[in-house]
């Protein structure tokens, strides 16, 4: 008898791809029942998620830099960042003392900040 119990209530507690959506459409029909779209939404992206439709962001680092065969058969192979900077003008933010001193942030959709770094 307890044994069957037992076994009931592991059955019950097994959580699924389907048994999570489920949980998610109840949410989701809850929220807007009681007028709380934002949790509604948040149900609906927490599915999309479960699915693999939305991902969120990542972040990759890249441990080599392939790069497009030079012109100039003397090219080295790799450049550290100071020599890449003295040789194409750098530009970007201060280096080791090398560039331009500024710092721009750019989020799409919205113009470019510039914040001097220098």
């Amino acid at each position: 008898m307890v044994k069957a119990l037992q076994a009931q209530a592991a059955v019950k507690a097994m959580v699924t791809l389907d048994s999570l959506a489920r949980e998610f459409d109840e949410s989701r029909a809850h929220a807007l029942r009681v007028d709380q779209v934002g949790a509604a939404v948040q149900a609906t992206a927490m599915k999309a998620k479960l699915f693999g439709f939305m991902v969120d962001r990542q972040q990759v680092q890249v441990e080599h830099t392939l790069r497009k065969p030079s012109a100039d058969e003397n090219a080295p192979t790799e450049m550290s960042l100071q020599d890449w900077q003295a040789k194409y003008g750098g530009g970007g933010p201060v280096m080791n003392g090398i560039g331009s001193g500024k710092l721009i942030e750019h989020k799409p959709g919205t113009p470019p900040k510039e914040y001097d770094r220098g």
